[in-house]
C-alpha cells in the first residue's frame, strides 16, 4: 500500500466531513507549563528511575533517566517542586485536551470536571460547555459552572531524540477525583442521553476507596465509552485494570501502559513483533471484554475491533489515520489543532515509520482473525515538532470520534 497517498486521502476526505455530534470529555483538566528538558538538564546528572522526587538532585536524575532511555514518566508533585522559570502554558490533562480538540474540529464539546475555577474557564476555548442540573439538566457555557478558586498546573519537560517524550511533574488539586459528583451520579442517565460519545481519562488520580464507585458510574453510561489508560503505582493500576477498563467499550494506551496492563492480567511476555503485539492485545480485549483496543506506539498503531463492531475494518483504518494526522498537526502547530490544520496535512518535514514491520504481516493494514480484526498503520514522524504533550490523547480521541463524522 502507498501509505503516504493513503494519509493524504484521509486529510482530503476530512475536508468533506461535518462533525454534528456531541462529545463528552472528562475528567482531568489543568494548565500545562511546557519546558524544554535539554535547557535545564545538567551534564553531571546520574540517570535514576525514581517514584518520588524530594530534591533538585532527584529531579535531575529522573529527568536524565527519561531523556537517556526515551521514557515517558509522570510523578506527583508531593514533596518537592523545582523552581524553574519560563515555559509555554497550554490547556492540559486528557479531559482538557480532548474537549478542546472536539470543539476545534467542529463538534459540540461538553466537558465534565468536578472542580472549575474562573482561571480555568477563561483558559478554555469559547463554546466548550459543561452540564448543570437543578432537577433537569442543561448544557451551558463552562464559565457558568465555576465552583472553585483552585487550579492545577503541571510541569512538563519535553525532550527530542531517537525517541522523543516527556516527563510530567503532576500538581495536586485538593478535592479532585475523576468521578461524577453525587448529584450527577443520580442524573447520569440524563446526561448520557444528551451526548453521542464519551471519552474519559484521569483514573490514575483515583483514591483506592473510590475505584469501585468510579466503575459503577461508568457502568451507567450507555453511549459508546472510551477510557484512556494511564499507569500509576502497581496496586492501584491493578484495581483500575480490573474494575474500570471492563466498564468501557473502547480502551487506549501506549506501549509502556500496555506493558503494565499485561502485568496486571498476568500475561508474562512483553511483545516485540507485530504478531506478538496482536496476540497480547487480544488477551487484553478478552480480559476486559471491550469491543475495541487501540495501541499507539512510536513505530506503529494497532487497533483491534470485535467482529460485530459498529463500523467496518476499513473505516476503523480511516479513523486511525485521522487520529494520527490530528496528532501530527498538533506537533507541527505547537498547539491543539483546528480543522484547517488537519485539512492542510502534508509530508513536508515528515516521514513514515514502521512500514517494514507492517508489510511483513499485512498488505493493506487489515488482518482478520477468528473473533476480531487487527488494523495497522505506520506512524508519521515530524522531524521538527513544536509540541509532544497530548499526542497520544489526540490519536485516541481523534480515532474514536471520527467514527461519527459524516459526509456533507
Amino acid at each position: 500500500m502507498d501509505w503516504k497517498k493513503r494519509y493524504l486521502e484521509a486529510a482530503e476526505n476530512f475536508r468533506d466531513c461535518r462533525c454534528d455530534a456531541t462529545f463528552l470529555s472528562g475528567f482531568n483538566v489543568n494548565i500545562d507549563r511546557v519546558i524544554d528538558a535539554e535547557r535545564i538538564l545538567e551534564d553531571k546528572a546520574e540517570p535514576k528511575e525514581l517514584e518520588e522526587i524530594r530534591s533538585w538532585s532527584d529531579f535531575q536524575s529522573v529527568l536524565s533517566y527519561c531523556v537517556s532511555n526515551g521514557k515517558n514518566m509522570e510523578i506527583d508533585l508531593e514533596d518537592y517542586r523545582p523552581e524553574i522559570d519560563g515555559g509555554r502554558r497550554f490547556i492540559g490533562g486528557q479531559g482538557g485536551i480532548v474537549s478542546t480538540f472536539a470543539s476545534r474540529i467542529g463538534a459540540e464539546s461538553v466537558l465534565y470536571t468536578p472542580i472549575i475555577s474562573e482561571e480555568l474557564a477563561d483558559a478554555l476555548d469559547d463554546g466548550i460547555m459543561s452540564p448543570l442540573t437543578d432537577g433537569d439538566i442543561s448544557l451551558t457555557d463552562i464559565e457558568n459552572c465555576v465552583n472553585s478558586e483552585e487550579i492545577k498546573e503541571n510541569l512538563i519537560f519535553e525532550f527530542r531524540g531517537e525517541k522523543s517524550g516527556r516527563m510530567i511533574l503532576s500538581d495536586d488539586l485538593p478535592g479532585f477525583q475523576p468521578l461524577f459528583s453525587e448529584e450527577w451520579e443520580d442524573n447520569l442517565t440524563l446526561l448520557d442521553s444528551e451526548v453521542d460519545r464519551v471519552f474519559l481519562a484521569g483514573f490514575h488520580h483515583l483514591r483506592e476507596e473510590n475505584i469501585e464507585r468510579a466503575g459503577r458510574q461508568l457502568g451507567m453510561i450507555d453511549s459508546p465509552l472510551h477510557v484512556e489508560y494511564v499507569y500509576t503505582d502497581d496496586r492501584k493500576s491493578d484495581d483500575v485494570v480490573m474494575k474500570i477498563l471492563p466498564e468501557a467499550d473502547s480502551i487506549g494506551f501506549d506501549h509502556e501502559e500496555m506493558v503494565q496492563i499485561l502485568e496486571s492480567i498476568e500475561y508474562a511476555e512483553e511483545p516485540e513483533s507485530i504478531e506478538e503485539y496482536i496476540e497480547a492485545l487480544s488477551e487484553v480485549m478478552n480480559f476486559s471484554e471491550v469491543d475495541r483496543v487501540h495501541l499507539h506506539t512510536y513505530n506503529f498503531h494497532i487497533c483491534l475491533v470485535s467482529k460485530d463492531y459498529s463500523i467496518t475494518p476499513e473505516e476503523v483504518l480511516d479513523s486511525m489515520l485521522f487520529g494520527e494526522i490530528a496528532a501530527i498537526a498538533s506537533a507541527e502547530k505547537g498547539d491543539i489543532p483546528e480543522r484547517e490544520d488537519i485539512e492542510s496535512f502534508d509530508f513536508e518535514d515528515k516521514h513514515l515509520r514502521g512500514l517494514e514491520e507492517i508489510e511483513k504481516v499485512s498488505e493493506n493494514g487489515i488482518e482478520e482473525f477468528d473473533d476480531f480484526y487487527a488494523c495497522l498503520i505506520p506512524v508519521v514522524i515530524h522531524e521538527r515538532p513544536k509540541r509532544l504533550v497530548g499526542l497520544g490523547d489526540l490519536i485516541s480521541a481523534g480515532s474514536f470520534f471520527w467514527e461519527l463524522f459524516q459526509s456533507q
